[in-house]
Formats: structure tokens, C-alpha cells, sequence
């Protein structure tokens, strides 16, 4: 294959960061949404879902009410919460959801830079 998937959105992510750098990883998944038909899922992280295209309807589980979202809108959506999701009329939508996962590392590597200031001068290693 030559060409990459158009329901993905991939970032490149840089392999050599600064230590005090605390950018956060941000993963983006397209989903499309074949009209007449219901997409259920439960949610393994905390989540923003935008809505594209059509009317989507979605519903939440232990929720009485429903939503109705056009182009633009956003829900945020928490970790294990259950979702479905469907396309209003016969047109084709989709749905991105964007989930950030931040760093863990950025108080070690925090740290460290202090370790290595105090014992080298302030030095930066390998430069």
C-alpha cells in the first residue's frame, strides 16, 4: 500500500524532545458513520468527540436524554462510559475523537535536568 488510510489522522511525534518540554500526545481517530445503521462502544480513555458532516444522534448510557449534534459540535466523554452513536437521514458522517495522553515521564525527566545541572554545572550531557 502507498497511500495511508484517510480515516486516520497521524502526527508525527519528535523522538528527540528537550527535558523541560511537556507537550502533550494527542491521538486522533476518524470514524465514519454508514447512514441506517447504530456504532456502540465503551470508551478506554477520557475522550473529545467532534461531530462531522450530518446530524449524529448520540446517547449515553444511564443518561435519559439524548444528543443531537451537528458539524462542530463537541461532547466530552469520560473513561468507561458506554456510547452509540448513529448518522439522522441517509447522508454519510463522521465522528473524531481526540484523546490526549500526557507525558508521565516530564517530572523525572524535570529532575533529571536538575540532577545533571548540579552535578556537571549546568553542562548539558552528549552536547
Amino acid at each position: 500500500m502507498t497511500e495511508r488510510s484517510p480515516q486516520f489522522d497521524c502526527r508525527e511525534v519528535s523522538a528527540l524532545r528537550s527535558l523541560d518540554d511537556d507537550r502533550v500526545l494527542k491521538i486522533i481517530v476518524h470514524v465514519p458513520l454508514a447512514p441506517h445503521r447504530i456504532v456502540g462502544w465503551r470508551m478506554r480513555a477520557d475522550a473529545q468527540l467532534r461531530a462531522h458532516g450530518s446530524q449524529i444522534w448520540l446517547t449515553r448510557e444511564g443518561r435519559l436524554d439524548d444528543y443531537w449534534l451537528r458539524m462542530g459540535d463537541v461532547v466530552n466523554l469520560k473513561r468507561g462510559e458506554r456510547v452509540w452513536l448513529s448518522v439522522d437521514g441517509g447522508a454519510e458522517a463522521h465522528v473524531t475523537f481526540t484523546i490526549q495522553c500526557p507525558d508521565r515521564r516530564a517530572g523525572l525527566r524535570r529532575w533529571l535536568a536538575r540532577l545533571q545541572a548540579r552535578l556537571f554545572g549546568g553542562l548539558p550531557i552528549g552536547v
